[in-house]
């Protein structure tokens, strides 16, 4: 395989963990490597905030992750699915786009 040949990295299911991946990517981006997260639904709970939520000091909506920005911010395409199946033999996912919404919003900078 060429040095130039795009691979593809694929993120399956959100939380804080795939959180810190994205916010790694910023930082360190990988170069012809082609980013797509996984995740039933654009945002994910942070479990971190979840005994201050059982308590009382956050709403829900506070303590959620926001993946589509995340996966916008590193170029990733947003998949709001699921993964179904994978080929280990192939080492590759069937279509996931056939089976999800895919929504790759990649905003602009500077778009108002």
């Amino acid at each position: 395989m060429s040095s130039d040949t795009e691979k593809s990295v694929v993120l399956i299911g959100g939380g804080h963990t795939l959180a810190l991946v994205l916010n790694f990517l910023k930082e360190k981006p990988l170069n012809n490597a082609k980013v797509t997260v996984i995740n039933l639904g654009k945002t994910a709970p942070y479990s971190g905030m979840l005994p201050g939520f059982v308590a009382g000091h956050y709403q829900r909506e506070e303590w959620d992750i926001d993946l589509q920005q995340l996966s916008d911010d590193v170029g990733a395409t947003m998949i709001d699915g699921k993964a179904v199946s994978l080929d280990t033999e192939k080492t590759c996912l069937p279509n996931p786009l056939s089976t999800a919404r895919a929504s790759s919003h990649r905003r602009q900078a500077h778009q108002t």
